[in-house]
């Protein structure tokens, strides 16, 4: 009788010993070897070998640990200049010169972003899809051509994609007074559901594989702002961007039952003044979004059609946020800022987590909402003080970046921001975190320079990596397969220490930490042999890993009494404890 006997031993976390002994009832001894580095791979055997009564077969023991498939990527990038194909409100001479000039500095970076975002290690790019790009006219075809090539080359890099649907063609959206009062406000929705049921039939199939769509970027924003980008502003019409979500997420998941329908990202920040309700402001300039935008969507019922809540982040506008946990401005309300009575919630914590437990307290106290978090924006500028950037002809323009480079926002702050940015958001419980952006294209946004690589503003260094772009790069290697256990300190203590703890179900824990003030400060790790510290890699990339045994050098109390204690300081550090 010939026998071929596989093992298959699952959900084994530790087994002890290196080989179990089973005495059968047969008589003749076969011996079944199995190289035990490789555990799960089927044992060889004889297959002439008969097994008879009194047989003694030598199992070999798995010292392996069985691991659960890790949890979706977090870390995202965005693909930005796609959001900046349309050219309404310019004369056709004028929008055809721009929209050429566009694409083709677009198509010469896009390969390169691409293949960054893959070496990024990223999981996710969020890639905007124009409508009136693609449907220019009611009654015309769709063009696909360049978003088939766009999307495909993403997806060829493994890297799945976040689709954001915006900017209505001129014909789904009213006419508008381009200095006053624009809003771009989709009024064919049934055709605007129909395009989303030929764009999510053509895109979810293998070859680009998108199950996330986003609708509209930053609807918060209030008539008149943005108006010649032709996105649409519903900062003042919430009930209409929620009968918008309601049709299109209908729409989506008839086309494809596995699809995810997120919330469009809301700046939720630069608020526009309203003085009968709210006496603040971000900086002395009125502001161009609702706050009150996610109040009304949610009482306008959008909240059944989301499968996610989204909201961004920019390093900017943390002040407006911190008021409320570290400045002293007391509980918000669930009524508006001058409410002094009501339902109040407590926001906590510092930056991106200020903000965020405001949102997310906001939306179940005062809504029961409880939904998933995206956040499809974070970023913050890192300015090079020591090179020569190729700017547009003007002092007040060159005396802007300047003042930022002044105020903190230079490459080693930036690069630092990674660290802290994900280890914020990912406490939040927020499912996927995009920075903005890969790469600036200058001819789109020519202020901004939260790349991720240099552009063609600093010619020497064009397409290279930023130390933003390694602090990303070495971020999600150590983080892989690593989920959010809990705060350590959350910044609110007296020496601003913050520090978050991750777990993977067979490595253990790693906490990422810093402190906010120039002081040192001591961080003990007890029940260890020695810990490994991996600090942002240096400008040029070289990885910087340091170990510390207990009681050697590099061990704060010098003594070997398993616990060590390590010197904390600004620059945020990911601590691997070895017991």
């Amino acid at each position: 009788m010939k026998t071929v006997l596989l093992i298959s031993l699952k959900r084994i976390l530790f087994v002890v010993g290196c080989l179990t002994l089973i005495t059968s009832l047969f008589s003749t001894p076969v011996v079944i070897a199995q190289d035990s580095s490789e555990p799960g791979i089927a044992a060889t055997v004889d297959p002439n070998a008969e097994i008879t009564a009194g047989s003694t077969i030598f199992l070999p023991c798995i010292t392996k640990e069985y691991c659960p498939g890790a949890a979706p990527s977090p870390f995202s990038v965005q693909i930005a200049g796609l959001s900046d194909l349309n050219t309404t409100g310019l004369n056709s001479v004028e929008a055809e010169q721009l929209k050429a000039l566009r694409l083709a500095e677009f198509n010469d970076a896009f390969p390169t972003m691409v293949n960054a975002i893959k070496e990024s290690g990223a999981g996710w790019a969020r890639v905007y899809i124009d409508w009136s790009y693609v449907q220019p006219t009611e009654s015309g075809p769709y063009n696909w051509s360049n978003y088939d090539n766009w999307l495909g080359q993403v997806a060829s890099a493994g890297v799945q994609i976040i689709a954001t649907v915006s900017n209505p063609p001129t014909w789904a959206a009213p006419s508008k007074d381009l200095s006053t009062d624009c809003s771009n406000l989709i009024t064919k929705l049934p055709e605007f559901n129909t395009f989303l049921t030929a764009l999510v039939n053509r895109y979810k199939q293998s070859q680009y594989d998108i199950h996330t769509w986003e609708i509209l970027n930053e609807p918060d924003a209030i008539d008149g702002y943005r108006c010649a980008s032709g996105v649409s502003n519903y900062g003042h019409h919430g009930a209409d961007y929620a009968t918008l979500v309601q049709g299109a997420s209908s729409a989506i998941k008839l086309a494809d039952p596995t699809a995810k329908v997120i919330m469009g990202g809301i700046a939720y920040d630069w608020f526009y003044l309203d003085v009968d309700v709210d006496p603040y402001q971000d900086g002395s300039r009125e502001g161009k979004f609702n706050r009150y935008f996610t109040d009304d969507i949610m009482t306008a019922g959008a909240a059944d059609s989301l499968d996610a809540v989204n909201f961004h982040f920019f390093r900017d506008f943390s002040a407006e946020w911190e008021r409320w946990t570290v400045g002293g401005d007391g509980l918000p309300t669930c009524g508006n800022i001058r409410t002094l009575n009501g339902t109040t919630y407590m926001p906590y914590g510092l930056d991106l987590v200020a903000k965020g437990s405001h949102f997310l307290g906001r939306l179940s106290t005062c809504f029961n909402v409880n939904k998933p978090l995206w956040v499809t924006e974070v970023g913050m500028h890192g300015i090079d003080g020591t090179s020569s950037y190729v700017t547009v002809d003007s002092t007040d323009f060159n005396q802007d970046l300047k003042d930022r480079y002044d105020a903190g926002q230079t490459l080693e702050n930036q690069g630092r921001y990674v660290f802290k940015v994900y280890a914020r958001g990912l406490s939040l419980g927020a499912e996927n975190i995009t920075w903005y952006a890969i790469k600036i294209i200058p001819s789109v946004t020519p202020g901004d320079f939260q790349g991720l690589l240099y552009d063609s503003r600093d010619p020497l260094k064009d397409n290279q990596p930023k130390p933003a772009f390694y602090a990303f790069q070495i971020l999600t290697r150590e983080l892989n397969g690593y989920a959010f256990s809990q705060t350590l300190f959350g910044g609110a203590s007296p020496d601003h220490v913050e520090a978050y703890e991750f777990t993977h179900a067979c490595q253990g824990t790693k906490t990422i930490a810093w402190t906010n003030t120039t002081s040192p400060t001591l961080f003990v790790v007890n029940s260890v042999s020695s810990v490994r510290l991996v600090y942002r890699p240096s400008a040029d990339g070289t990885p910087d890993i340091r170990s510390i045994a207990d009681g050697g050098t590099g061990d704060g109390d010098l003594v070997a009494n398993g616990s060590i204690t390590i010197n904390l300081g600004i620059e945020p550090v990911i601590i691997q404890p070895i017991p």
